[in-house]
Formats: C-alpha cells, sequence, structure tokens
C-alpha cells in the first residue's frame, strides 16, 4: 500500500483513535505474516492481489517496511531517497523471512524513536512519523490476512485495530481527489457502524472523473470522502463487525454478514466503488 498516484485534499483531518498500540500491532501482525508464509506454498496465488504469489507478498511487505523504516529513521522529505536504498530481493523463502524480519524490526525502532508529530515524508496530507505508524498498522493487519488466506489458516483481527483501520482506508484511500479531477458531490451520504465498536463514520459519495497527467489513465467513479459536517439524512447505513467491515471494505472478503440498508441505488453505487477493492 505504498502511494497511489492520487492526492489527498489538504482540508481533511483523520479520526486518530486513543488507546490503539500501534507498535505492538506491527510487530504482531508481522510476526503472524511471516509464521504463515513460512509453511505456505510460495507459489500459492494471493486472491487479493492476483499477480502475486506468496513470495511477491513476502517480497512486498518487506519493501514496505525498510521502505517507511527508512523515511522515519531518517527524516526524509523524499520518497526517491528512501527507495535508492532498497536492498535486493533475497533468492528463497529462508533468505526472504530473514530479511523480512530485519526490516519489522528496523520500522520498530525507527518509529520507536520517532516522536508522534516527527516531520516525515508521507503520501497523505500529515507529513508525519504519526502517520506512517497508523497506516503500517493497518497495513500489517490487512498483509496478514493475505498471508493467512495463502496458508488456509484465518484468524481474527482486533476489533479496535480494524474500526481505527476503516477509519484510515476511507479517509485515505477511497477519499483521494487529486488536483486535475472534476470532482461533483451526488449528495448520497451513508454511514458505517460498527457493531461491536464505537465507530459511526459518515461518507458522501462524490463523482470522479479526470485523466492522470501520470498515467494518462482516465477516471470517471464514485469515491467516497468523510463529509465536513453531518447530514441531515442518510441514504445508506453499513453495518456489522468491524474486522468483517474492513476486510470486505480493502476487498479480501466478500461481504458476508454485513447489513446495508437504505436507498438501492445508493447502496449499488457503494458497493460498486467497494468492489475496486484496495491493492
Amino acid at each position: 500500500m505504498r502511494p497511489c498516484e492520487l492526492s489527498h485534499p489538504p482540508d481533511t483531518v483523520p479520526r486518530m483513535a486513543p488507546g490503539i498500540d500501534y507498535l505492538a500491532h506491527i510487530r504482531n501482525e508481522s510476526t503472524r505474516f511471516a509464521q504463515c508464509l513460512e509453511r505456505a506454498d510460495p507459489s500459492a496465488r494471493v486472491a487479493a492481489c492476483p499477480d502475486w504469489n506468496a513470495a511477491d507478498l513476502l517480497w512486498h511487505l518487506t519493501e514496505v517496511q525498510l521502505f517507511w523504516a527508512t523515511i522515519v529513521r531518517d527524516r526524509l522529505d523524499d520518497p526517491e531517497a528512501a527507495d535508492a536504498q532498497k536492498p535486493d530481493r533475497p533468492a528463497g523463502t529462508a533468505a526472504a523471512l530473514t530479511l523480512f524480519g530485519d526490516a519489522t524490526n528496523q520500522l520498530l525502532d525507527a518509529l520507536a524513536q520517532a516522536p508522534e508529530n516527527t516531520a516525515v515524508w508521507t503520501w497523505s496530507p500529515l507529513q508525519t512519523a504519526g502517520f506512517v505508524r497508523r497506516w503500517q498498522a493497518t497495513e500489517a493487519a490487512i498483509h496478514r490476512v493475505d498471508a493467512e488466506i495463502a496458508a488456509g489458516d484465518r484468524t481474527p483481527i482486533d476489533a479496535a485495530l480494524a474500526s481505527d483501520g476503516i477509519d484510515a482506508v476511507v479517509r485515505f484511500q477511497y477519499g483521494y481527489r487529486p488536483d486535475w479531477a472534476a470532482t461533483e458531490p451526488t449528495g448520497l451520504v451513508g454511514v458505517i457502524d460498527t457493531i461491536d465498536t464505537d465507530l459511526s463514520l459518515p461518507l458522501e459519495l462524490v463523482h470522479f472523473e479526470g485523466t492522470s497527467p501520470n498515467t494518462g489513465k482516465h477516471y470517471d467513479e464514485d469515491i467516497a470522502v468523510v463529509p465536513d459536517a453531518p447530514a441531515a439524512t442518510t441514504a445508506f447505513t453499513v453495518r456489522g463487525p468491524a474486522a468483517a467491515i474492513e476486510t470486505w471494505i480493502f476487498g479480501r472478503d466478500p461481504r458476508g454478514a454485513i447489513e446495508i440498508t437504505g436507498d438501492p441505488a445508493a447502496v449499488a453505487r457503494f458497493e460498486t466503488l467497494v468492489s475496486r477493492g484496495v491493492d
């Protein structure tokens, strides 16, 4: 989950969840991730990322953790400087797991030594080590799910971390609005309510259209942004356990028992948005 080509609206302020030990989650999720991939077939496909196999997944999270460890440790304001320090990909599972363990340790050490408001480059409007700490906990959890699916051994996601991940992915992935795109509010506001945490997150469907000057790709689709003010009415409600909603929104699980009620057209548009998934 490195930066995508879209940029986040600068006026969005995230909800930070109190009491979450992000470093503990990074450590625990990374440990479980490695345990799964140690016994998984390296050629097993990764369901949410069909171009990857299990070996690619292991290398991906290794790259990600080394990248952010370098950004935070060296207080970098340029991602290219971190990319330039990327090591070669190891050959074989044993060597890859060893490097992954080192990557996790480097990331944890860097974050432990960086106060929350330490200025560093990120792909979000929050240019702080605190954002890296928060997003990397969610990143590790989601890729742990990928590893468990590849290994055929699922375990639950912590509800508080999942709730925080829902908030983060809606704000920082689903809500990107670059300067080169035209956006038009639809007036369709929904809310995500978790039944096992206190999350009640409003989101507005916004139509987004434009052609990226970087890739030439044309976008004509809905995004979801957190509105600046509460809406008088909501068009749809998404309700269920935090972990189930998070893995569905990240494209890792089917909707299952998650309940979505409200205007059928609004529900269909939101489900179409979710079906695009998050890499």
